[in-house]
């Protein structure tokens, strides 16, 4: 058996994981407070799920991502029922904030 880290009492690779998913923990709850802050909390139209609209500063559109920081449209049941077709989706797009 290794010897233990000193302040831990787990082998050094365990107590590693342990740090690293405490510091993960971390910044998942500051992303979480930061897109709060930036974005829109709602609930998708389809699923039901937490969502937070964040705006792009380039195309003025807003995409839903959800708490973890991932696009929603990634794992939400419902995506294709959002998704715009072809001629919808060439209209001008007002950057107003």
């Amino acid at each position: 058996m290794k010897e233990p880290i000193q302040g831990y009492l787990l082998p050094p690779e365990e107590a590693d994981l342990k740090l690293l998913h405490g510091w993960l923990l971390h910044l998942q709850g500051n992303l979480q407070a930061l897109m709060k802050h930036v974005g829109r909390p709602d609930l998708c139209k389809g699923c039901g799920a937490q969502i937070i609209f964040i705006r792009h500063l380039d195309s003025g559109r807003f995409t839903p991502y959800e708490l973890d920081g991932t696009n929603h449209f990634i794992n939400c049941p419902d995506a294709p029922q959002f998704k715009r077709k072809k001629e919808e989706q060439q209209w001008p797009i007002s950057r107003k904030s």
